[in-house]
């Protein structure tokens, strides 16, 4: 049975459970929200919490744990009441951006937002712009809706939460405290906010209960988009959204097999891509023979015990190359925000010994183009999980996947068009490295709009789509 069924049967035995679903019929009850967006919600939640490499979703917990999530949350509900403020309405806008978290979040969407003159952004962080509503540590939350719901907040929802935390043995109070912050916190920004659109930054931080508010508001519609992979693991299952923009037309199919909601998938390129690239000055790159694009790598990601041994497969891939021919400049460009301990680099470190491979983490070109310029000038770009990857298909450059016996299927499971794509053992490795790099014979590339479709108009296409609304 594929792996993405197995997790979601685990997930729906969960929620059968007498005690769930009685705690779920109260806790929609005292909140006033449809009993399937909080289920939807708590789905999520448990899901981006759940390591995958373990079979069992429930973590029991004891009274000393219950004890601190109680204070915890009395304590986060008190420091919201102190730090609360009387709203006041703001004139309704066309588009809502929320979770634009900070000014680098920004950036990477400002070809869309300036085709919206009237909006506003969600933000946590200051960057002195007018059209920012900012929440920061759960601060400014309305005054009124808070004391008119006083006693669902710190007595009927705490008291329901203990309860069945007490006799399930799972930790409900933490959800609870979830699903009352997003009540509050949405409550208060729908209310301060009209808005046609609520644009969602990230698709893998949706939530059913915010749409619900938007749209019980007078929103119209709620949209997200993709800015890397869809995974089968905490990223990736019950993403709750109307219109999902996808990188191409058959990028986002994997969001067919996580049980999410959707009404429709419309492919548009990507708008990093546009905005650090095509329509960005290009700062000056070192050019290499073959590029690895380092993903975001570890446990957390695997969803099954081959994951990270296929990862650590592929770097040793690269090093028997750089050794039988030592003449290939070879470069890992890795994330600016590599951690040693948190991505392996102590495993990487004795793989690539005794290699001339080059390691590149923080440069200046990535403050301009992130990794693009590594990534177009190289002879061949390889990775084992960077989006890059559906970017330069889409751009009509062969680039590929080091995925050992094709099993990192939480990436691609199901995903036959990827398959030319993703390089299964060393010999067909070397074979790609003497075609691209030393005879400079390129595979063509048949449908490159089902990775990513040309991204020079993406945020036009984007608007374009939204403008109806």
């Amino acid at each position: 049975m594929e792996k993405n069924i197995v997790f979601t049967n685990k997930i729906d035995d969960h929620l059968k459970k007498n005690i769930l679903i009685g705690y779920f019929k109260l806790l929609s009850e005292f909140t006033g929200t449809p009993i399937e967006i909080v289920k939807t919600d708590y789905k999520q939640f448990i899901t981006r919490k759940h390591f995958f490499l373990k079979s069992n979703i429930e973590r029991k917990i004891n009274f000393l744990e219950i004890l601190k999530s109680t204070v915890i949350y009395f304590a986060t509900f008190f420091y919201v009441l102190i730090f609360s403020e009387n709203n006041k309405q703001r004139k309704k806008v066309k588009i809502i951006f929320d979770e634009v978290f900070t000014k680098v979040d920004y950036e990477e969407i400002d070809p869309l937002i300036k085709k919206f003159p009237d909006h506003v952004f969600v933000s946590n962080q200051e960057t002195n712009m007018e059209k920012q509503i900012k929440f920061n540590k759960r601060k400014g939350y309305n005054r009124k809706f808070i004391f008119s719901n006083l006693s669902y907040i710190f007595y009927k929802v705490i008291w329901v939460s203990i309860i069945n935390s007490r006799k399930s043995g799972v930790n409900l109070i933490d959800f609870s405290n979830f699903v009352v912050n997003q009540i509050l916190k949405y409550n208060t920004l729908f209310f301060m906010q009209k808005a046609d659109i609520l644009f969602q930054f990230r698709f893998y931080t949706t939530s059913a209960i915010r749409n619900y508010l938007f749209k019980k508001n007078g929103g119209k519609v709620c949209c997200t988009v993709q800015r890397i992979l869809i995974h089968l693991g905490r990223t990736g299952y019950f993403i709750d959204t109307d219109i999902f923009f996808a990188l191409g037309s058959k990028s986002a199919n994997l969001i067919n097999y996580t049980k999410s909601n959707f009404k429709k998938i419309i492919p548009v390129g990507s708008l990093i891509l546009e905005k650090f690239w095509l329509n960005q000055k290009k700062i000056n790159t070192p050019k290499f023979d073959i590029i690895f694009i380092g993903g975001n790598h570890g446990t957390y990601l695997a969803t099954d015990e081959k994951y990270m041994d296929n990862y650590f497969e592929s770097l040793r891939w690269l090093n028997k190359i750089s050794k039988k021919y030592p003449n290939l400049s070879i470069c890992i460009k890795h994330h600016q925000s590599w951690n040693r301990d948190e991505h392996y680099e102590k495993e990487e470190d004795e793989i690539l010994k005794g290699t001339s491979i080059q390691r590149l983490y923080k440069t200046e070109q990535s403050k301009v183009n992130k990794s693009y310029g590594f990534a177009f000038n190289a002879k061949i770009c390889l990775t084992w999980n960077s989006t890059m990857v559906y970017e330069l298909i889409g751009h009509n450059i062969p680039a590929y996947f080091l995925d050992p016996n094709l099993e990192n299927d939480g990436w691609f499971l199901n995903s036959n068009y990827t398959i030319p794509w993703r390089l299964s053992s060393y010999e067909i490795f070397e074979k790609k490295i003497i075609d691209n790099v030393l005879n400079n014979k390129k595979d063509k590339i048949e449908n490159p709009e089902n990775f990513c479709l040309f991204s020079e108009k993406t945020s036009q296409n984007i608007y374009n789509f939204l403008k109806e609304f």
